[in-house]
């Protein structure tokens, strides 16, 4: 699968956890805070939310040339590398 592929279907899951989200806003506070299962779907969906940013951060990175920089274990740079990266990044 080529880059754009990749960072189409990782968006494609991105919109599907947005959606579940959105529909799981009606929750009042009583209620989440009173239900340890809606904490843990609305946590989970928001953990896989960032996952999903942070590996399309990482793909563009990778194939921009940036894993050297990054390093292991270096996730949390990725939105500031991004950041300064030039906006004319295409990916294959």
């Amino acid at each position: 699968m080529r880059g754009k592929e990749i960072i189409k279907k990782k968006f494609q899951e991105l919109n599907q956890y947005l959606k579940e989200l959105r529909r799981l806003r009606s929750i009042s506070w009583d209620e989440f805070n009173s239900s340890l299962s809606k904490q843990w779907m609305i946590c989970y969906g928001l953990q896989l939310s960032i996952q999903i940013i942070i590996d399309v951060g990482n793909h563009i990175l990778a194939t921009i040339g940036e894993s050297q920089i990054m390093g292991i274990g270096s996730w949390h740079n990725c939105p500031l590398i991004l950041s300064e990266a030039p906006s004319f990044i295409t990916i294959q």
